[in-house]
């Protein structure tokens, strides 16, 4: 049994290799997973990409990977999808649609007053069939594309083209995956949260969180934010900035035109001062940065505008309080290891075991774009962990894919992926 990790493909988005070089591109990809023989393909986030693109121009090219690949003899048994903050939107439609939209029109229920904000999926890589929990408040089931309920079933429907026994299982995870090994629990997640934009609400409302858990003792949560309060506080400003603004005609043609076409700084001020036309007063502190992606420049105005009001909260690892720069290395610290600490939980929580002192050996992500067999950086702060990037399939400078190979034993093998 083999399993794969790859992530950031941005398919539709016009950076990503699989709109500037598709057929090459799609041959590379497929040609990795027939030739290493794979039964598992995890997407680790980002397979989608709605900030720059239509859903409708991000399932087409999607779809002509996906279709490609279910008619090949030696497609893998079961895909499992994480979404990331690019395609965030995919989690929130089915949850929807499982929770809201079937219960109302199979049999009038009324949707539940909490909606979960996580999906817990764990993965034992000797049989490589994910193994899903049930929410007590809607049953969440493998959303499989060969029943044809799920949204993401149009991936798969060309017109006849792949037929039915050539439907591959697909399954949802979110925001993580936990593949279970003889050499311990690896956590699969995309990343985002890892860092200051993705986890802006994080510092502005951890206090606050846990001040009224305090004060309801019913509630036996540990002393930081859960992966569902994570996930929950920050999804707003992720749909809104990351995963939702290609959804909207007139931001998306400018959008576009900054991110693929701002090689002048003249030109790019034009450019970005008809998107703070278009946004009105809530983006005007976007400015121009070289080779810098639209929402990097949006999220880094909004998170120092945070930061300095989630400075008193900073006070769990003893240091002083200070207004960090964006990408601090005790910020990001501190989000890394809440988001780790919280994971964990959930996995001792749900499977009522103890992961011990070093809950996770292995973490895979992606989200940079720049990959990485093997990150030694937070080895002094999280001995034991060793911390895997994916890359992406983008064409940026810098930037390469890397597939990471497991077996069932959880023995790892990096693959590099270059483009030419």
């Amino acid at each position: 049994m083999k399993t794969m990790v790859i992530s950031d493909l941005h398919f539709g988005a016009g950076n990503s290799w699989f709109v500037q070089d598709e057929k090459k591109t799609i041959d590379l990809l497929i040609d990795r997973i027939v030739n290493n023989h794979i039964d598992v393909l995890i997407f680790a986030g980002d397979m989608l990409d709605f900030s720059l693109c239509s859903y409708r121009s991000t399932f087409l090219s999607a779809r002509r990977f996906f279709s490609r690949l279910a008619a090949h003899p030696q497609r893998p048994k079961q895909i499992i999808y994480i979404p990331g903050n690019h395609d965030k939107n995919v989690w929130n439609l089915l949850r929807d649609q499982v929770m809201i939209i079937r219960p109302m029109t199979e049999y009038g229920a009324a949707p539940p007053e909490n909606m979960p904000d996580s999906f817990f999926v764990v993965l034992d890589l000797a049989d490589g069939v994910p193994e899903v929990y049930k929410h007590k408040q809607g049953e969440f089931d493998h959303l499989s594309f060969r029943g044809g309920h799920s949204m993401l079933a149009g991936l798969f429907e060309t017109h006849g083209e792949v037929k039915e026994e050539n439907m591959i299982s697909f399954s949802l995870a979110y925001p993580n995956l936990y593949l279970e090994s003889k050499k311990g629990v690896y956590l699969v997640t995309h990343g985002h949260f890892f860092q200051v934009p993705w986890s802006l609400f994080s510092l502005l409302w951890r206090q606050t969180i846990l001040e009224e858990r305090k004060a309801d003792n019913t509630k036996p949560l540990p002393e930081y934010l859960v992966v569902d309060e994570i996930e929950g506080v920050n999804s707003p400003l992720t749909l809104m900035v990351w995963a939702s603004m290609g959804q909207v005609p007139q931001i998306r043609e400018v959008m576009n035109r900054v991110y693929l076409e701002s090689a002048e700084k003249q030109q790019a001020e034009q450019l970005i001062a008809l998107l703070e036309e278009a946004l009105e007063n809530y983006y005007r502190h976007v400015r121009y940065d070289e080779r810098r992606s639209l929402s990097d420049r949006v999220s880094q105005s909004l998170s120092r505008w945070g930061l300095k009001r989630a400075v008193k909260h900073f006070t769990k690892h003893g240091s002083k309080p200070r207004v960090p720069h964006l990408f601090d290395e005790h910020v990001n610290r501190f989000l890394t290891q809440n988001f780790i600490e919280a994971s964990a939980w959930l996995y001792q929580h749900r499977r009522d075991v103890d992961l011990g002192e070093t809950p996770f050996p292995e973490i895979i992500c992606g989200h940079t774009h720049h990959a990485r067999e093997a990150m030694s950086k937070p080895a002094d702060w999280l001995p034991g962990v060793t911390f895997r990037n994916c890359g992406g399939w983008v064409n940026e400078d810098n930037c390469h894919a890397m597939a990471f190979i497991l077996d069932e034993n959880g023995d790892i093998t990096p693959e590099p992926i270059k483009f030419s």
